[in-house]
């Protein structure tokens, strides 16, 4: 079986969507599909062989609507997708979605990574042909059960939607939270509006001098939150890192004590470094947004706890409230580790993936 798999980015690129991508292909590699994937790169055209499979990368010519636009990705799957058993799309990708809708694939499947939320020109226009693509689709992955829910794009085509969490590996390591001299809390993801980092450091400012947060992540809004952090004199408070890689975000994994997300809209569809948190036991303090799959991953007053969205003073609250005792963060932790164990088993999950080809 030959298939061609569309996302935007790819590794070395970085992010969650990145992470499930290649986790995907490198699972059906692993069972001796034949896989190839395109993508758009940063920096040139070129390609690259990952494990057993190949990566076309195209470099963008002009970006619409913060989509990269490239003809030469277009005129790849147009000579190419007759010789695929199955074409599947990471969306949203417009330009690509537009495209696949006049060539006759019989086997087209879609991984939903998120509704159009913020851009709503966008979405007033593309969300005709996400229809039609959804439509001609034969299976639909979603992340999480919670976002299909609440989601007018998908709830048409339940019939054919299969709930497919990221695959995360269980860590082996078991790792002790406790309180420090110095609290550590920890954020992953890029530097976007809807990531909620302002709110993240303006917490800070409300908790004790000993709390201390680390954001790992890149993005446009990177000069706006180091001028937040200067203003409000927390140079020594808080710290974004931008380049790192996986060894130094485990290392941030292993020693923090707290897993923020302040992300305020169901722009965040699910949240895989939330997954990758829970995986390492990790306490959680997260933004309460309604139909966002960050609820999958936390239970109130479990695991961690939600947060009133877009209020640092509440944020501030909870955190010191689930880091008051180290009694407290050790029950939390366990419970992290619990609730990934039962809901994203890696077995469990893998099962379901094996079955969306056929």
């Amino acid at each position: 079986m030959k298939i061609l798999y569309i996302t935007k980015f790819f590794p070395p690129e970085y992010g969650g969507i990145e992470t499930l991508s290649k986790n995907i292909c490198d699972f059906f590699s692993e069972r001796q599909n034949k896989i190839e994937v395109i993508c758009f790169s940063k920096k040139k055209t070129y390609i690259s062989r990952k494990n057993s499979y190949k990566v076309f990368y195209f470099k963008p010519f002009i970006k619409l609507f913060s989509a990269p636009i490239s003809l030469k990705i277009l005129l790849f799957i147009f000579r190419n997708f007759k010789k695929y058993d199955y074409i599947h799309i990471h969306t949203p990708n417009p330009l690509i979605e537009f495209a696949l809708l006049f060539l006759p694939i019989k086997n087209l499947i879609v991984s939903w990574g998120s509704d159009i939320i913020n851009q709503k020109l966008l979405r007033f226009f593309f969300r005709p042909i996400q229809y039609l693509l959804l439509k001609k689709s034969k299976k639909i992955i979603s992340l999480s059960n919670h976002y299909l829910n609440y989601s007018d794009d998908l709830i048409k085509f339940k019939h054919k939607i299969l709930i497919i969490p990221p695959i995360i590996k269980k860590k082996k390591n078991k790792i002790n939270r406790v309180r420090y001299k110095n609290f550590l809390i920890l954020s992953v993801g890029r530097l976007v509006n809807y990531k909620g980092y302002n709110i993240a450091i303006k917490a800070i400012k409300y908790l004790p001098l000993r709390y201390k947060l680390v954001i790992i992540g890149d993005g446009i809004n990177k000069k706006k939150l180091l001028t937040q952090i200067k203003d409000l004199n927390l140079n020594k408070r808080v710290k974004i890192i931008d380049n790192a890689d996986d060894q130094l975000k485990e290392k941030f994994l292993k020693k923090s004590s707290i897993f923020l997300m302040c992300s305020t809209s169901r722009a965040e569809s699910f949240g895989i470094a939330i997954l990758e948190a829970i995986s390492y036991g990790l306490p959680l303090i997260i933004s309460n947004v309604k139909g966002s799959g960050m609820n999958d991953m936390i239970s109130n007053n479990f695991n961690g706890y939600k947060f009133k969205n877009f209020s640092s003073i509440d944020c501030a609250k909870k955190i010191l409230k689930l880091s008051n005792s180290n009694k407290n963060l050790k029950q939390f932790s366990k419970n992290s580790l619990k609730l990934f164990n039962r809901k994203f088993n890696e077995i469990k999950i893998k099962h379901i993936l094996k079955n969306i080809y056929n």
